[in-house]
């Protein structure tokens, strides 16, 4: 939130560029069950006031194919991109040890690592869990699929 409030101050055509341009997120498929999370939506996701709610941002399940007019594919790239840099430049790294547990409200902080390094023996073990929203409303569009009210 820190660096999309920097954008609205520093470039706020751009900030409005990825607060108006919607983009489809994809993630379909199973794991332990099967999952089905496909969204349009904008990257800052505004309330009625116009007050920051919440940023979507997942470089890895953001389809490859914008349903947006031509002459808008370069701007959104451009705010995108400047958007990415800020947040880079303004991330704060934490080095892990074996045991340690981070625990995040993953509607309020964005999170990623780095590359790592093989310990001597060889391994590396991460366990991720996740619980949010989105999984329920997965749920209700593997099921309303399987019941056959949506294609």
């Amino acid at each position: 939130f820190y660096v999309a409030q920097l954008t609205k101050e520093r470039a706020p055509e751009e900030y409005k560029t990825l607060e108006t341009t919607p983009i489809d997120f994809w993630d379909v498929g199973e794991d332990m069950y099967k999952f089905s999370k496909v969204l349009p939506v904008c990257t800052f996701d505004t309330n009625k006031e116009g007050e920051l709610e919440r940023i979507n941002f997942n470089q890895q399940v953001r389809d490859s194919y914008m349903n947006i007019p031509v002459e808008q594919v370069r701007p959104f790239y451009t705010a995108m991109k400047n958007f990415n840099d800020a947040l880079y430049n303004n991330s704060i790294r934490i080095k892990m040890e074996p045991g340690d547990i981070v625990c995040f409200n993953n509607m309020r902080v964005l999170h990623g690592r780095t590359e790592f390094k093989v310990s001597q023996s060889g391994s590396r073990h991460l366990e991720g869990a996740y619980m949010d929203w989105d999984e329920v409303r997965s749920m209700q569009n593997v099921i309303k699929k399987k019941l056959n009210l949506i294609d």
